[in-house]
């Protein structure tokens, strides 16, 4: 009988190849980045100038990474991959220079000297100009397209000779970090965000950024703004993930996130009709006009669906909103309710206004005792925070949305179990059982 031999080398061969794979693995990833921008080049898409500082940016960045520790490397390094991962998928065009390197170049200069900032932050930075940009915990700083056209939204109100001229600059700025996708002029975000993967547009940024752009081309009378913004239209017209536009059965939906069309958010889905609304009266584009009726049809219906009877839903078939989400619904759903008049916008505004006046509903409550517990059932009419007390005995608190509810806690000296339900807007019930 043959008696095989233990493979000693074998390994050694596969530590040695992993070793290997280690090193190259950053090496190849860089040749992956450069040779995007060197191809561009090649090609003519962009000058020699910014392929150069393209590279330069790449390359500070990874510098910058090699000195960081903890959260600020955790952040510089979702920066870099973020790059590198487009650059494998062939996804750098000539359009997502811009925004790539000049976003990377931003946060290697932030952390090369500070920390992170508080999540939510907004702010500009000298080598953009104008552009702001967002803070995002393990992240760093992201272009933000809709904090920019609401900013220029802002401007625009601003009726003095120095805002005129800041607003058609701050408008060109804009169109220069812009991105086509599918035909149509879009403002990417760069991260993951609620399902979507980097690259991804929104629904409420597009429809925000052509209604700035149309008023900002009326107000300065700049041809190239309002050039701009019919081209932006068009990511109306593309469906996702391309573009936005979801058909549905009563018309169409236009997308809060183009790489998650399951996600149905009323509140971004609004305020994109909003822009194409008074994009289509500043213009009087027949094609914008024509989305916007069409989409419409899909707001009638899902506002209806996003109603529960005490409280608004965030997304249609989903949870609840916040505050903040249900008074932004609130006030959309005005804004459609004072342009159409139409009795479901008008009717389910007067609604959300007073399910925050109302307290919620406690029902259908239920206790058994089990091995010193007691387990209490109910049915709440909208989201609340719940506190469930036994005298002498626990505390269970947790906020929780509508419907069939459970809580237990520790038996006390009674059996009489407290109920305080106090919803988002500090409308409070309580219970004694």
């Amino acid at each position: 009988m043959r008696i095989s031999q233990p493979n000693t080398l074998r390994p050694l061969l596969i530590g040695l190849l992993a070793a290997v794979s280690l090193v190259l693995a950053p090496s190849a990833s860089a040749a992956s980045v450069n040779g995007s921008i060197s191809k561009l080049q090649k090609s003519g898409v962009i000058d020699p100038a910014k392929a150069t500082a393209a590279r330069k940016s790449y390359r500070e960045a990874r510098s910058v990474r090699k000195r960081l520790s903890g959260s600020r490397r955790t952040a510089m390094n979702h920066q870099i991959r973020t790059v590198e991962s487009l650059a494998r998928q062939n996804r750098i065009t000539g359009d997502r220079v811009t925004p790539l390197f000049e976003t990377l170049q931003v946060n290697a200069d932030w952390f090369r000297k500070n920390g992170p900032a508080a999540a939510g932050t907004d702010r500009r930075f000298k080598r953009t100009g104008r552009i702001i940009f967002q803070y995002f915990s393990g992240q760093g700083w992201e272009f933000h397209p809709l904090s920019n056209f609401a900013k220029l939204n802002a401007v625009w109100t601003d009726k003095s000779a120095a805002a005129r001229r800041a607003l058609g600059k701050y408008a060109h700025e804009l169109i220069a970090w812009g991105v086509n996708r599918g035909g149509a002029l879009t403002w990417e975000y760069y991260f993951k965000f609620s399902g979507s993967r980097a690259p991804f547009i929104s629904s409420i940024s597009q429809g925000t950024a052509i209604q700035a752009l149309a008023r900002a081309g009326r107000a300065v009378e700049d041809e190239r703004i309002f050039a701009a913004a019919k081209q932006a239209v068009n990511s109306f017209e593309v469906r996702v993930p391309v573009g936005l536009k979801v058909s549905r059965e009563y018309g169409y939906h236009f997308i809060g996130y183009s790489g998650n069309r399951r996600a149905l958010i009323l509140n971004m889905f609004l305020q994109s009709l909003d822009g194409l609304h008074d994009y289509s009266v500043i213009t009087g584009d027949e094609g914008a006009w024509t989305l916007y009726r069409e989409g419409l049809k899909a707001a009638r219906r899902e506002t209806v669906l996003s109603d529960t009877g005490a409280w608004s839903l965030y997304s249609v078939g989903g949870g609840e909103s916040s505050l903040h989400y249900h008074n932004l619904l609130t006030g959309f759903i005005a804004k459609l309710c004072d342009s159409t008049t139409e009795e479901v916008f008008c009717k389910t505004r007067a609604k959300f206004d007073v399910y925050k006046t109302r307290r919620p509903r406690v029902t259908s409550v239920k206790k058994r005792f089990k091995r010193g517990r007691i387990y209490v059932s109910f049915r709440l009419s909208k989201v609340s925070t719940v506190r469930v007390t036994t005298r002498g005995g626990g505390t269970a608190i947790a906020t929780v949305g509508r419907g069939k509810r459970k809580f237990s806690v520790k038996r006390g000296r009674s059996r009489t179990i407290n109920l305080y339900v106090t919803d988002l807007a500090g409308n409070r019930t309580t219970l004694r059982r």
